[in-house]
């Protein structure tokens, strides 16, 4: 019988027994259908199981024969055994590997954690996979989601992050993730002072402002769009229901960036009916985004946009995601006012006041969402100036067949010199200070890698930048340094947020948000801590409803029979909850903390028990200054003055908070000014020894912040004039005679020295002022001066030549040509005569800077290189009438040679003047005619060996374009007539027989 089950706790009264539940009615049996079964034969009507019993199927009958039988047998007898065998194939071909790479992953994923704890690499500096350890069942679902890879691994049984530095948000792990045991937010901001504190509404320490985008320390344009959405609604509730503001120029919303949050908070105000403005900087839509290269790709997984659209695919071109935005926004009649620059937010009443450089907007809320891209960091080397040098790449495609430096380690770096690499003809060279890339998404990674392999792309692991010239650029490495010529650079080193333009309109930054998330995540804990301990303890349910909801624990945990109240000496203790009472919480009462009967409705951060009193000035981790133990443990501020912009050093860690906080409200510090001035203006009007008029007011220059008293000056000279050498004894009157700032140039100091020097005479001689150019700090004496700086370096006799004997006229001006000072030795030359031959003034084509008289004049240079007999001849034999113009043509100067010639007679036969057709360079007499290649063959063929003399066949010895076949083949004309007598034009004469026979053959 099949009992029904009892409910949880209830027990059956005595004498009762369980009533068996009813079957379930049968289907009626199927009659069977006819006309299925054959009928048999008589001969096989019968099996072995008695007379007219059928087989098992009678639709498929037939006899098995005895063989066939014994097989099926064995096969049958052998099933447990193959069942073994198959299952034991299935454990060694799958659940072996299975294991063994399980194993394997799990080995490589330790291996990988600690060289993070080594690298410093295992905490993310902005988005972080939160992953609840009590939660994770350790199946590395969420390490093989993540598209960057490395991020995740799987250590001792729970995910763990161990490469934290390439997270860069995308969430998949959270989705991934089959127990929900992941959640990304922001990771580890100790030490970093670039994200503003945050509600979880996006709203900052000033009330009304918010903060979208990049700003917030999530990248990905998925969560900027999403951060803007979500701010909008949020100001739209807040708003709902509340009067319009009577002020006709004042909007409910002020949005400052045209960026995907900007845009994104844009569409959803329009749809929820919000007054708002948009304006932007820029002079296009996108913020960033239009800041990219051209075609890159953008978007890492599909995304709703406000309004209705969506973004369905993983990537889009970024003029094609701006041209799906700029519909968006046309679809919604949104405009953006562009060219109007940030310049402060200011409070006036319950407005904000938002002023550009364009002018002022009114709005009760105001959305920032900037970007971090701000002004580009630079490398402060010399030539940085130079317009080859840029800060970003818009099209690869402008630079082919460029040696090109790119300058960084991140993915715009990566990005743009894997861009630049696939250009024709480019050398691409990477600099980046560190020794290896940990930051840059996994795809950069492999294409940066297969550009390396192919010899695309040369990475300069360890390198900076030590100089930069218009044709080269200078890598300083630890032990070396290397000059590699160069036409491009591209330093994309990040940029400078705007912060201080923030911090000017009253954000908060200064730390992490340990402090909040932190009591967050340990209120979780302590919820599961104290569930889990209450399960483990296996108290029973209790029949009536507890006031304090659903709180698993018997009454007497903390209550007794003699009396409702909860006693000291109750057996619960609050740590096992996860928050241990400490200090002052140790003596509070419960209703202090839990003002409602349900206890898991209380918060665990400060904030929710005790009132700022800073108004979120000094960050939301109240723990960083105050303990359990007292509310204003002094000391402890000094520790922490450290966090702010304005670290207590010297004698300012001595001095009362009151004396620079007293001018604010009580508790309010963000207000202080930190300039130095502000609070010693009148030690600066005091001073005397010098007077401080016309100094400029930060006293920073010259006094430094750990001096214990004012009186002790610690001006770095060398940030603006280093004093070296001489400079280095001198008092501050010698140079500063005027009282205040000296000027930096030598001459204003030293014009008397330069006036009177006379070896050479500084002021005849027309010398610049630019004395550091031979001069050092040392002595004014001796100089040195590199010539090579002039374009004209001194090498060989020119070293030792008095500078005089080439500045005849002063130094400014003089020519560089050899001519100007060698005009002389141009014009005495008789061997040869340089002036009679008109030889060309560039002294450099023949003589060098070691001597005048050994001259090397490299004749291949003129188009006519000596050779053979060539080499011996005197110049002027051949340059009889100078040197420019001398004809190249042999019978220039062997005319004479051709006349003279009789065998053959060259001038009577009409031969050509081109010698070189028959003579070499060698010698003259040895010529070489190839009279069967050119001609007709009488030296091969039927004619070898039947000539005795040219005149055998040239008849006319006067023109050897004559010659004659019938002489030597003197044939009856009539037999030739008749043997011919089927040839078209046929003549009887020897151009025709040359005609027919060019070769001499029938």
């Amino acid at each position: 019988h099949r009992l029904r089950a009892l409910p949880h706790g209830r027990r059956l009264p005595a004498g009762q027994r369980l009533r068996p539940r009813a079957r379930l009615p049968l289907p009626a049996r199927r009659p069977a259908r006819r006309g299925r079964l054959r009928r048999l034969p008589p001969d096989r009507g019968a099996g072995r199981s008695g007379a007219g019993a059928l087989p098992a199927a009678p639709h498929r009958l037939r006899r098995l024969s005895r063989h066939r039988r014994t097989a099926v047998n064995a096969l049958f007898d052998l099933d447990g055994t193959l069942v073994w065998a198959f299952a034991g194939l299935i454990v060694v071909g799958v659940v072996f590997p299975y294991v063994f790479a399980f194993r394997r992953r799990r080995r490589l994923d330790r291996l990988r954690l600690a060289e993070a704890r080594e690298l410093g690499i295992d905490r993310p500096v902005a988005q972080f996979p939160f992953i609840d350890p009590m939660t994770c069942i350790g199946c590395g679902a969420c390490a093989r989601a993540c598209p960057e890879g490395e991020v995740l691994g799987v250590v001792g049984g729970v995910a763990v992050v161990v490469n934290g530095l390439r997270c860069v948000g995308h969430g998949r792990c959270a989705d991934a993730c089959p127990v929900g045991a992941i959640e990304v937010g922001l990771g580890d901001l100790r030490g970093r002072r670039d994200v503003p504190l945050l509600t979880p509404d996006l709203e900052s320490t000033v009330p009304g402002l918010f903060v979208a985008g990049e700003l917030t320390g999530l990248a990905l344009i998925r969560n900027a769009i999403e951060q803007g959405e979500r701010v909008a609604n949020t100001i739209a509730d807040r708003l709902a229901g509340a009067p319009r503001d009577d002020d006709p120029d004042a909007v409910d919303l002020v949005i400052v960036g045209a960026g995907p949050a900007g845009l994104a908070a844009a569409l959803t105000a329009a749809g929820r009916g919000l007054r708002f403005r948009v304006v932007d900087q820029g002079s296009g839509l996108g913020g960033t985004i239009l800041q990219f290269p051209a075609r890159k790709l953008v978007l890492t997984r599909p995304v709703a946009l406000p309004g209705g659209g969506a973004l369905e695919r993983e990537e889009y071109a970024k003029e094609e995601l701006l041209e799906i935005l700029g519909r968006a926004l046309a679809a919604h009649q949104v405009r953006v006012r562009y060219g109007e620059k940030l310049e402060r937010i200011e409070r006036d009443a319950a407005q904000l006041l938002v002023r550009t450089s364009a002018g002022v907007h009114r709005g009760r809320c105001v959305l920032l969402a900037l970007g971090r891209r701000g002004t580009p960091r630079r490398l402060g080397v010399p030539g940085e100036e130079l317009p080859k040098v840029l800060h970003q790449l818009r099209d690869a495609d402008s630079y082919r067949g460029r040696r090109i430096l790119v300058v960084g380690g991140g993915d715009s770096a990566i990005e743009a010199a894997t861009g630049l690499a696939r250009q024709p003809g480019n050398r691409v060279t990477l600099s980046y200070r560190k020794q290896g890339f940990h930051r840059v998404k996994r795809k950069n990674q492999e294409a940066i890698d297969t550009m390396i392999r192919r010899g695309k792309v040369r990475v300069a692991f360890g390198s900076e930048v030590e100089s930069i010239e218009s044709g080269a650029v200078t890598l300083r490495f630890d032990d070396r340094t290397e000059r590699i010529d160069n036409d491009h650079v591209f330093v994309l080193i990040g940029g400078e947020p705007p912060f201080e333009l923030l911090r000017r309109c009253g954000l908060a930054f200064g730390g992490d948000r340990e402090g909040e998330g932190g009591e967050r995540r340990r209120g979780g804990i302590a919820a599961a801590l104290l569930l889990a301990g209450l399960l483990a303890s296996g108290a029973p349910a209790v029949a009536q409803q507890s006031p304090h909801g659903d709180l698993a624990i018997t009454c007497d945990q903390c209550h007794t029979t003699a009396g409702w109240e909860v006693t000291r000496d109750a057996p619960f203790r609050h740590e096992s909850t996860g928050f241990r009472l400490e200090g002052m919480h140790a003596v509070a009462a419960c209703t202090e903390c839990h003002r409602e009967k349900v206890f898991s409705r209380v918060a665990t951060a400060c904030s929710d028990c005790h009132r700022d009193p800073h108004l979120g000035e000094l960050g939301l981790a109240c723990s960083d200054c105050h303990d359990t133990r007292r509310w204003d443990p002094r000391s402890e501020f000094f520790s922490q003055h450290s966090r702010t912009v304005f670290p207590l050093l010297g004698g300012h860690a001595r001095v009362d908070c009151e004396a620079c906080h007293g001018g604010q409200p009580p508790e309010q510090f963000a207000l202080t000014p930190t300039d130095c001035v502000a609070c010693h203006r009148a030690d600066f009007a005091a001073a005397t020894d010098p007077s401080h008029e016309g100094f400029p007011t930060d006293c920073r220059q010259c006094h430094s912040g750990v001096a214990v008293n004012w009186n002790a000056p610690g001006f770095a000279h060398t940030a603006l004039f280093p004093l070296a050498g001489a400079h280095a004894g001198l008092a501050c009157a010698d140079c500063h005679t005027a009282g205040t700032q000296a000027r930096a140039d030598c001459a204003s100091c030293h014009r008397d020295d330069y006036d009177r020097t006379r070896d050479p005479n500084h002021a005849a001689g027309g010398f610049p002022l630019t004395c550091q150019a031979c001069h050092s700090t040392a002595a004014w004496e001796p100089a040195s001066f590199d010539h090579a700086l002039t374009g004209f370096p001194l090498t060989g006799e020119h070293r030792s030549i008095a500078c005089a004997d080439c500045h005849t006229s002063g130094y400014a001006g003089t020519p560089r040509d050899c001519v100007s000072c060698h005009r002389d030795d141009y014009d005495r030359t008789r061997d040869p005569n340089h002036a009679a031959g008109g030889f060309p003034t560039a002294c450099q084509n023949c003589h060098s800077t070691s001597g005048w008289d050994e001259a090397a004049f490299d004749h291949a240079s003129s188009s006519f290189p000596l050779t053979g007999a060539h080499t011996s001849v005197a110049c002027a034999d051949c340059h009889t009438s100078g040197y420019s113009g001398t004809p190249r043509d042999c019978v220039a100067c062997h005319r004479a040679d051709y006349q003279a010639t009789r065998d053959p007679n060259h001038s009577v036969a009409g031969f050509p003047t081109t010698c070189q057709t028959c003579h070499s360079t060698r010698s003259w007499d040895a010529a070489s005619f190839d009279h069967d290649g050119q001609w007709f063959p009488i030296y091969s063929g039927t004619h070898r060996g039947t000539w005795s003399s040219c005149s055998t066949c040239h008849v006319n010895p006067s023109n050897y374009r004559v010659f004659e076949c019938t002489v030597c083949h003197e044939h009856a004309r009539a037999e030739m007539n008749d043997e011919h007598s089927d040839v078209a034009n046929y003549r009887y004469d020897s151009g025709a027989c040359y005609a027919c026979h060019p070769d001499g053959r029938d």
